[in-house]
């Protein structure tokens, strides 16, 4: 089973979608989720309706549960989130790796893992194959082969795996025949899902469209990477709904998806709520362990790891 780690800030309205669809495909089953603490929304709500209704293994962090603490007074808002993002996903791994996780996924709730429909770069899947399952086999191709190809086998050989990315845009598809050509029925509305939404997309070919450069941070930027559209759109996606339904039945897919598309804006910052945990709230930091071999437990207690 597939293990994540994932940064979130108010998306709850794209995070059900994200969640069913890699549990289908991945499939994902560890997941540790860090609460931005400028976020003015709690995303946990949805992860224990998830924990309880599929038995994935979901916790859910904030600042206090790995000992950060910043002095926003005299750190800039971008940097405040750069040192959150290196200190969170640095435990996350710890945290994954100390459980006997093989396999680690980085991405945000806007990216989804797909089959590469164009090939010339792995992964390409067969159909109904996870990801996971295409792992597998190529780490058996290689321990059964007497002489290893680099070719064939960089997908795993260096330990980590940078997929090609695909750019797509906030161009809707209008045709409704093609909306709802793949859905288990009219109970779900293709408008509020991201992967049910949006086929155009940048050509495979183009790095630069492709780059991890986000649309969102200026009116120019958008109307140049944000409205692609390269002429062939891409509907392979839209599958994985149905599939969730089968799997899951639909009375239980309704209500797991229920919150998808619905944005909510809190009135108050999460961090300034009396019910957030600070770090007082924990033990005192251990100063013996080494920072190296630091991780921290579901409540906040330090736990040292072989790492």
């Amino acid at each position: 089973m597939a293990a994540m780690c994932l940064l979130i800030k108010d998306e709850n309205e794209k995070l059900p979608e994200w969640l069913a669809y890699h549990y289908l495909k991945l499939p994902l089953q560890y997941l540790v989720v860090r609460v931005d603490s400028e976020s003015t929304t709690s995303p946990k709500y949805i992860l224990d309706k998830f924990r309880n209704e599929t038995g994935m293994d979901i916790v859910l962090w904030n600042d206090a549960h790995f000992r950060l603490e910043i002095d926003t007074s005299t750190v800039d808002p971008i940097q405040q989130h750069r040192i959150r993002q290196r200190r969170f996903f640095s435990e996350c791994m710890k945290h994954q790796k100390a459980r006997g996780r093989k396999w680690l996924i980085m991405i945000d709730t806007d990216e989804y893992i797909a089959n590469n429909v164009y090939g010339g770069h792995e992964p390409v899947l067969s159909d109904n194959q996870t990801l996971l399952d295409y792992i597998n086999r190529k780490e058996n191709e290689i321990s059964t082969s007497t002489a290893i190809d680099n070719t064939n086998t960089s997908f795993i050989q260096g330990g980590c795996h940078l997929m090609s990315r695909l750019t797509f845009s906030a161009v809707d598809e209008k045709d409704a025949s093609l909306l709802h050509r793949k859905l288990p029925g009219r109970q779900f509305k293709p408008m509020m899902f991201n992967t049910l939404r949006f086929f155009r997309h940048a050509s495979p070919n183009a790095g630069k469209d492709n780059a991890r450069e986000d649309a969102r941070r200026t009116r120019a930027k958008f109307n140049k990477k944000g409205l692609l559209d390269y002429g062939k759109p891409i509907y392979h996606m839209q599958g994985w709904l149905n599939e969730f339904v089968d799997r899951r039945g639909l009375s239980q897919s309704q209500d797991l998806l229920r919150d998808v598309g619905v944005i909510k804006v809190g009135k108050q910052k999460i961090r300034e709520s009396p019910y957030y945990p600070r770090i007082s709230d924990f033990e005192k930091l251990d100063e013996n362990i080494p920072v190296e071999k630091r991780y921290f437990g579901v409540n906040g207690e330090i736990l040292p790891t072989n790492a």
